[in-house]
């Protein structure tokens, strides 16, 4: 089964996110995959590679775990949901407020 688009842009900065191999989970006779960076959970079977069934609407997750034939997805992403932040001020007292709210 090719899988498409797998790096971001944060790659060359330290082999891309932390979350990128929780994204993938073998279980007995099957394989639980994104195909992609953006792609959605795809069941597949771990003998043929060919796709089971594929869970719509899973794009944004950032981990998969199957428990007692439960899957479990933690969904959001770091880097869609959180702005990076800016310092206003390079002198670091004049943050201090800003880090309290």
């Amino acid at each position: 089964m090719p899988i498409g688009e797998w790096e971001d842009h944060l790659f060359p900065l330290k082999s891309g996110p932390a979350y990128l191999p929780r994204r993938l989970v073998a279980v007995g006779d099957r394989v639980f995959v994104t195909l992609g960076i953006n792609a959605p959970i795809s069941e597949l079977d771990a003998a043929t590679g060919k796709i089971v069934r594929s869970f719509p609407t899973t794009e944004q997750i950032s981990e998969v775990i199957v428990s007692d034939n439960t899957l479990y997805l933690v969904v959001g992403r770091p880097e869609k949901t959180k702005k990076p932040y800016a310092p206003k001020h390079t002198y670091i007292w004049d943050e201090a407020d800003w880090a309290r709210s």
